[in-house]
């Protein structure tokens, strides 16, 4: 495949688009849950509350398809979605959309990358145990590349996308994470959360109550985006997301307003870009000095805004900034392959 240019309008998605990425992984989970493996009785336990319940597969597939059913009117709520697309017209909705080759290949990286099953609200222990594995991963990755338009990516790819997207979120982590940078990450289990469900974490409590930009940062939240996407692009009216680590790329030839956003944004947010943009590169050519020159713009700032805070005393707000700083730094000796994943 071609190099692309990594221009931040090609990881733009309107909220059309988001809704056409809702509706694929809606309908690919629900078709993946249907064919779902009830784990081994030894693990029923860590399953299900009540351990005295003669649990079958049914009744496993059952929770999943309720897990779907509660995501999608979270996400289309808190997105103002209205409706997802109906199956039957999924095929002809990808076809009217027109994504070029890098739309496309953002739309697999956020699909393979996203990690369903979370909780929805604080003590929410329903779906905490369910399992998506390797034959769960395959038939939903099938799913997809039977799609129109998709299917120029096979089943293999997404895996693929996955697996770099995992290793390069380790490698950042147990890179930074030794003993002089502890501070980096508030704690092992939220860290945990991290590593299994991206921003899962920042979903707990009573979402369903908020609006504006912060529902819709909760409401990418769920669809396995960030809030430091939204509104990317500085549209009027409605809102664009930048998917696929594109709100990285877009960063060096980004507005003033659009620059400040990332001072508001998290470090765990910007390990998930470091990692979704590098499955998305290594499947499209996009060069590593392409990466490195807008992700050293973005931690020269943070390195300043760090210094900045620490001469002014404000030493938590230092430490939060400069640790944005090392993460970028630790993906950028990645995208050199000075630190293999």
């Amino acid at each position: 495949m071609n190099a692309i240019s990594p221009a931040s309008d090609s990881f733009a998605f309107d909220q059309s688009e988001v809704r056409l990425l809702a509706s694929v992984k809606y309908w690919a989970l629900k078709a993946s849950s249907k064919e779902s493996i009830l784990p081994n009785r030894q693990s029923l336990k860590n399953i299900f509350r009540d351990s005295s319940d003669i649990v079958d597969q049914d009744r496993y597939r059952k929770l999943k398809a309720d897990w779907c059913e509660q995501w999608k009117r979270t996400t289309c709520d808190l997105l103002e979605l209205g409706e997802l697309i109906n199956e039957d017209k999924l095929h002809e909705a990808l076809n009217e959309a027109n994504l070029h080759n890098t739309k496309t290949a953002a739309f697999c990286v956020e699909a393979a990358t996203w990690a369903p099953f979370h909780e929805f609200t604080e003590g929410d222990t329903r779906y905490q145990k369910l399992r998506t594995d390797d034959i769960d991963f395959n038939n939903y990755c099938k799913y997809i590349c039977n799609l129109p338009v998709l299917r120029t990516f096979s089943a293999v790819t997404l895996k693929s996308m996955r697996d770099d997207y995992e290793a390069c979120t380790k490698k950042i982590v147990k890179t930074v994470n030794g003993e002089n940078y502890t501070w980096i990450w508030v704690g092992a289990g939220a860290l945990a959360l991290l590593l299994v469900a991206p921003y899962a974490a920042g979903m707990i409590g009573g979402m369903m109550g908020l609006t504006g930009a912060a529902a819709t940062s909760a409401g990418l939240a769920f669809l396995g985006g960030g809030s430091l996407a939204a509104g990317g692009m500085g549209m009027t009216g409605g809102y664009v997301v930048l998917m696929a680590g594109g709100a990285l790329m877009g960063y060096g030839g980004g507005s003033k307003q659009y620059r400040e956003r990332f001072t508001e944004t998290s470090k765990e947010e910007i390990l998930v870009n470091c990692s979704k943009l590098h499955a998305m590169r290594d499947h499209l050519g996009i060069t590593p000095e392409e990466v490195c020159k807008n992700l050293h713009a973005m931690q020269i700032d943070f390195d300043t805004l760090a210094d900045n805070s620490y001469c002014q005393g404000k030493t938590s707000d230092g430490k939060d900034q400069s640790s944005k700083a090392i993460v970028l730094a630790t993906y950028r000796r990645i995208a050199r392959g000075e630190l293999n994943t």
